[in-house]
C-alpha cells in the first residue's frame, strides 16, 4: 500500500473505536451473564477458553515448544473435571475466598501445563525463549481462570469493577496520547506509548477507583473510604499498564506487530487481555487488604 493509500490517523482511530465498541458490548453481555447464579462457573470456563486462545497465539509467535498445544487441552479438561468440586468450594469462609479460590486454578493449571510441556522444552523452540518460556507460560495460563476467584469473593460487581479499572486507562491513554502525547518513554518497546498518555491513564484509573468506592460498586466495603478506591484504581491501572508494556516487549522480541488478526485493528486475543494478565493477580493480592469482604 502506497503512502497515498495509507489510512489517516483519524481513520485508524475511528476504525479502532468501532471495533472497540463492538467488543465492549460483548464484554457487557458476558458480565451480565456472570451475575447469574451459575456465573462463577461461566467465568471459569470463559477464562480457561481465553487462556487457551492466548496460548495458541503465543505458540504461533514462537514463544513455546510444540507441546504447548496440549496445554490448552489439559487446562480445559482439568477445569471440566473440577467443576463439581469448585461448586462446593463456594461454601468456604469468604474471609479467605480470594486466596483459597485462587489455589485450585493455580495448582491444577500449572501442574497440567508443566506436565504437558515436560520433555519438549527444547524441541523446535527459538533460542530467545528457552530461558523465559516457563515464566511466560504462567503469565498466560493462570490469570484469566483466576477471574473465578474474583467472581466468588466479590461477586459480579467485583468483576465489573476490575474490568472497568483494567480498561478505562487504556481508553484514556489511547485518546489523550494521540491528541497531546509528545514524549515517548519506551521507544524501543512500545513506540506508540507516550508519557502524557500514561499519566492520563493513571489519573483516569485512580479517579474511577475513587468513584467506584464512593458508589459502593466494588462488591465490598472499602476499608479506608475513598483512599481505598484511589489505591485500588491506581494499583490496578499500574498493573494494567505494566501488562500492556510487557506484552509489547514480548511482541517486539517475537518481531510481530500484533499477537493476531482476529479483531482487526485491535489485534489478537492477547492484545485484548494483556492488561488483565497483570491486573487480575494484582487485584487478588491488594483487594483483601483494601476491601472488607462480605
Amino acid at each position: 500500500m502506497s503512502s497515498a493509500e495509507e489510512p489517516s490517523k483519524a481513520a485508524k482511530i475511528l476504525r479502532r473505536t468501532r471495533v472497540g465498541g463492538g467488543l465492549t458490548l460483548c464484554v457487557v453481555a458476558l458480565l451480565w451473564l456472570a451475575a447469574k447464579p451459575w456465573g462463577d462457573t461461566l467465568v471459569l470456563i470463559a477464562g480457561s477458553v481465553i487462556s487457551a486462545g492466548v496460548l495458541l497465539e503465543a505458540q504461533r509467535m514462537g514463544l513455546f515448544p510444540p507441546g504447548a498445544r496440549r496445554v490448552a487441552a489439559w487446562c480445559a479438561l482439568a477445569c471440566t473435571v473440577a467443576m463439581p468440586w469448585l461448586v462446593q468450594v463456594r461454601e468456604w469462609s469468604p474471609s479467605y475466598a480470594a486466596y483459597r479460590h485462587a489455589l485450585f486454578p493455580l495448582t491444577s493449571l500449572a501442574a497440567c501445563a508443566l506436565w504437558a510441556l515436560v520433555g519438549s522444552a527444547g524441541g523446535g523452540l527459538d533460542p530467545r525463549w528457552k530461558r523465559v518460556w516457563p515464566l511466560l507460560l504462567v503469565w498466560i495460563v493462570l490469570p484469566m481462570p483466576w477471574l473465578f476467584s474474583v467472581r466468588v469473593a466479590w461477586g459480579a460487581q467485583g468483576l465489573v469493577a476490575l474490568a472497568l479499572l483494567s480498561k478505562i486507562g487504556d481508553v484514556a491513554g489511547y485518546y489523550f496520547g494521540n491528541a497531546l502525547g509528545k514524549h515517548r518513554p519506551f521507544p524501543s518497546i512500545s513506540p506508540g506509548k507516550t508519557t502524557e498518555g500514561c499519566l492520563a491513564s493513571l489519573l483516569a484509573g485512580a479517579a474511577t477507583g475513587a468513584l467506584l468506592a464512593h458508589q459502593g460498586l466494588f462488591g465490598a466495603s472499602p476499608r479506608f473510604g475513598l483512599l481505598s478506591g484511589l489505591a485500588i484504581g491506581a494499583s490496578i491501572n499500574l498493573a494494567a499498564q505494566a501488562g500492556d508494556l510487557f506484552e509489547s516487549w514480548v511482541k517486539r522480541r517475537a518481531q510481530v506487530k500484533d499477537s493476531g488478526t482476529a479483531f482487526g485493528p485491535s489485534g489478537g486475543l492477547m492484545d485484548l487481555v494483556d492488561s488483565l494478565l497483570f491486573s487480575v493477580p494484582a487485584a487478588l493480592v491488594t483487594w483483601p487488604l483494601l476491601l472488607v469482604l462480605p
